[in-house]
């Protein structure tokens, strides 16, 4: 029993841990998942971000020519005057300005101005904004150590009172304010998945425990109706056979006798026909308890069937004394349903060894 305990014990500790991998699974992709939005967020921001500088700060510095011809010097100072505060508040990392063809014509520290013109650009001067995240010197042709990590913004510049594209604008804004900013937002939600994930997986371990109690309910329950008589309780044939079959070959080993006996009812059929089978039923099973009571804790009481009851005594030196002992308890009065009754019994037996050695 202890062993069926431990086995079972295992089974569900393997089943539990088996049932926790799709949470971990479904946890993981979902951070990953929150991880991805906090980066297109990230991204998505910095696109705004970008666009409030241009259109507040860099953009009314120029009258709506293209700079195909360059800076003028007044744009230059204003330019200058720009990035010192900004990139002093390390609102900016890089800023850079240039002409629809990518030519670089402003840069803060100096950077890019010999470089080929980078496909973002051209398609910032199609019209479009572009948007990574990358790192601050990242880039094949950049000079400097690789630097923090940073969003890269190339957007179009709009100029004049009918906003005329007269360039374009690259920015490198710090991504980690932004991903502060962002990942505040989502951390809340975070912590609600995996408090969601935590009750999930409780709930599948309750249910999975209450489901499998009553499985191994069920289960006993079947086996036990499987070898026993549903209205007695008594086992059934075919455990009466196995059981006398063990006593029969444990006789011829070990030379003990073995009685096995044959209990029939007398005029049963009587008290079904004037009493009803509801009442016949009453008086079987209280003989059955009887018989159960009265013989040993080796020995095999069964209900073979209607008013049959097979017998294994075990060791039997005087079976005829016995079973003479259990005929008489038998016999006693029955009380069922305020009726007394009384039956008597016809009990054939056969000894093991001596009178063969084949249950049959």
């Amino acid at each position: 029993m202890r062993v069926a305990k431990r086995s079972i014990r295992r089974l569900f500790a393997t089943y539990a841990l088996i049932s926790l991998v799709p949470v971990l699974v479904l946890g993981v992709a979902l951070g990953r998942s929150y991880g991805a939005e906090t980066r297109r967020r990230g991204v998505a921001e910095a696109r705004s971000e970008s666009a409030l500088i241009a259109h507040t700060a860099i953009e009314p510095l120029f009258d709506g020519q293209a700079l195909d011809h360059g800076l003028t010097p007044a744009e230059d100072a204003s330019l200058k005057r720009l990035v010192t505060d900004a990139i002093a508040d390390r609102n900016v990392l890089r800023l850079r300005v240039r002409d629809l063809s990518g030519k670089v014509l402003f840069s803060d520290d100096g950077s890019g101005f010999n470089d080929k013109p980078e496909d973002e650009s051209a398609e910032a001067a199609r019209g479009e904004t572009i948007a990574r995240l990358t790192r601050l010197n990242s880039d094949n042709n950049d000079l400097g150590p690789r630097g923090v990590a940073a969003v890269e913004v190339y957007r179009p510049l709009l100029a004049g009172a009918a906003d005329h594209q007269v360039g374009v604008l690259e920015l490198y804004l710090p991504y980690r304010p932004i991903q502060d900013d962002v990942t505040t937002g989502l951390g809340m939600l975070q912590r609600n998945l995996a408090l969601g994930l935590g009750l999930l997986y409780v709930a599948l371990f309750v249910i999975t425990g209450s489901v499998s109690r009553r499985l191994r309910r069920q289960v006993a329950i079947n086996a036990f109706l499987a070898e026993h008589d549903m209205l007695t309780d008594l086992p059934n044939r075919s455990v009466f056979r196995r059981h006398a079959e063990a006593a029969v070959d444990g006789a011829i080993r070990g030379g003990q006798p073995v009685a096995i006996a044959i209990v029939d009812l007398d005029r049963f059929k009587e008290v079904n026909d004037s009493l009803g089978h509801p009442n016949g039923d009453r008086l079987l099973t209280e003989l059955a308890r009887r018989l159960a009571a009265h013989t040993r804790r080796g020995d095999t009481v069964a209900r073979l069937g209607g008013d049959e009851f097979g017998i294994v005594l075990r060791d039997a030196e005087d079976p005829a004394d016995t079973l003479a002992r259990l005929r008489e308890i038998i016999d006693s009065e029955v009380t069922v349903r305020g009726l007394p009754l009384s039956v008597e019994a016809s009990i054939g037996f056969v000894v093991a060894p001596a009178d063969g050695t084949d249950v049959d």
